[in-house]
């Protein structure tokens, strides 16, 4: 017999699904950002590989190959998307400041799922929709 238990998967698509018929998919968009990119105040960890496994398990996103956490309050990433950023092409934003941000990127293994954690200072590139980020550019 299966497990019974939350189905964090399931959850996200009747919320996309609610967004779409409500014409607010920028909504549902900016809500998986900040699942995805947003950890503040910071999760403790000894160091930046073991946040990394910690995150993104936590937060169901382990397969990702790169992963980016940005240490700051959804209020101060939100301000990217207007004053707080500047126009880049192709309609992205760059932040004008400097974020706290932890990078996890993938390291293959034959038994296990593992991610090599970088703590830096670094700008922010983000897609903007109706005033709040919707989309994280990925820098290697």
């Amino acid at each position: 017999m299966a497990p019974c238990g939350p189905r964090p998967v399931l959850l996200l698509l009747l919320a996309a699904c609610l967004a779409l018929a409500n014409g607010q998919l920028w909504y549902e968009l900016n809500f998986l950002f900040n699942k995805n990119h947003v950890n503040y105040p910071k999760t403790s960890a000894p160091d930046p590989s073991t946040y990394c496994n910690l995150m993104m398990q936590n937060r169901g996103i382990y397969l990702n190959m790169v992963n980016t956490f940005i240490h700051a309050p959804i209020s101060t990433i939100n301000s990217v998307c207007t004053a707080g950023g500047t126009l880049k092409k192709g309609g992205l934003r760059v932040s004008t400041a400097t974020f706290n941000v932890t990078q996890c990127v993938f390291q293959p293994g034959p038994w296990s799922i593992s991610y090599l954690g970088t703590a830096k200072a670094q700008k922010v590139t983000v897609g903007c929709w109706n005033g709040v980020p919707v989309y994280l550019l990925k820098e290697v």
